[in-house]
């Protein structure tokens, strides 16, 4: 007995991401897999390897659906920080929407996703007096304070019952915690943006040290 889809109606590559996608929102990307993602669709799991060639490309897929609805700027750049810290928070709002495939930028550069607006803020920071030898280790570095961010989304949160053991053991621990009321994405708009005013110090005053 065949299972799968008719041949006279054939899947989509579209189709069988956006069914990732919704299986990973619902469980987890660790229980994605081929003949799950296969009986979603309705189809043998070993017909999805005639459009991907396995479980990594149709992560890949995923991300950079996600991240497809990040566009380049158009228009005059008045602050190249200001940009590149922008970027970064639609990034993280990008992320925060499908929040399970944070695993997946750990485990991949997902810039490489994103290359339209890679190449757009190189563009600004070759405009801005950046060196292009700089310019990598910059992306790469929001793109760190980026996915961290995303991860301390989905992690758990302080519990009061843990603040308050603190007061005693940790009294500084506890000061802190108890008194933050930075939300994640004004501490990823603060670590950018303190990041970048650093490098432009930095790279203002020569050529980093080897």
């Amino acid at each position: 007995m065949t299972r799968g889809r008719p041949a006279s109606s054939p899947i989509s590559r579209e189709a069988i991401v956006e069914a990732a996608l919704a299986l990973v929102d619902a469980n987890g990307m660790a229980n994605l897999s081929m003949r799950k993602l296969g009986a979603e669709l309705g189809i043998d799991g070993s017909s999805l390897y005639h459009y991907f060639s396995g479980k990594d490309e149709i992560i890949d897929a995923i991300t950079a659906r996600v991240l497809s609805h990040i566009r380049p700027h158009t228009g005059p750049i008045d602050d190249w920080k200001t940009y590149l810290v922008e970027t970064c928070l639609k990034v993280r709002r990008a992320v925060a929407v499908h929040p399970n495939i944070t695993p997946a930028l750990t485990a991949r550069r997902q810039w490489r996703f994103g290359l339209a607006v890679f190449e757009d803020t190189a563009q600004v920071m070759s405009a801005n007096g950046i060196d292009p030898a700089y310019q990598l280790v910059i992306w790469e570095s929001l793109d760190a304070l980026t996915v961290g961010s995303a991860l301390l989304t989905t992690s758990a949160a302080w519990a009061t019952s843990e603040i308050a053991a603190f007061e005693s053991t940790f009294p500084a621990v506890y000061e802190a915690v108890h008194a933050d009321r930075v939300d994640e994405e004004t501490a990823l708009e603060l670590s950018a943006r303190a990041f970048l005013t650093g490098i432009e110090v930095v790279l203002g005053s020569g050529r980093p040290q080897q």
